[in-house]
């Protein structure tokens, strides 16, 4: 098996398994919606305190208070739904992005372990973890 076979074979493996943010990390039902538009959205510049996410021709469509919720949209972004549900409370939204992150981490140990068992010697994991990531349309901020 190659390094590239790895990669895809790992994504055919665990796609299914995925868990989905926010859904499998809330613990709160005090939420409000925010609508989305059906596009990939990323990260704007800070202005005054907030920070504005930005569809992919680069207009702003919504404005986060926080570098945390926006954080939080992008990540509850990742199958682009039309309307996405946040927490009221400022902690709740630090916490649910806080147990995502370290599932992403999780992840990324897993797949770090597997490769270098399989390929010990070679210096691709950066590449395959970030094609990994890449085509499950996961992202670390």
């Amino acid at each position: 098996m190659r390094e590239k076979e790895f990669a895809s074979n790992w994504v055919s493996q665990n796609k299914s398994l995925i868990k989905n943010f926010p859904e499998d990390f809330l613990d709160t039902e005090n939420i409000k919606e925010v609508k989305l538009p059906d596009d990939v959205l990323v990260m704007g510049p800070e202005m005054f305190g907030q920070y504005e996410i930005l569809d992919s021709n680069g207009n702003p469509v919504v404005k986060a208070d926080s570098h945390i919720h926006a954080k939080y949209i992008l990540y509850s972004n990742r199958n682009k739904p039309k309307a996405i549900q946040i927490p009221v409370e400022e902690d709740e939204v630090k916490q649910t992005v806080k147990k995502y992150e370290k599932y992403l981490d999780e992840l990324l140990s897993q797949i770090k372990t597997e490769f270098e068992s399989n390929f010990p010697k070679s210096k691709q994991l950066f590449d395959i973890t970030n094609h990994i990531f890449s085509s499950l349309n996961l992202k670390r901020y």
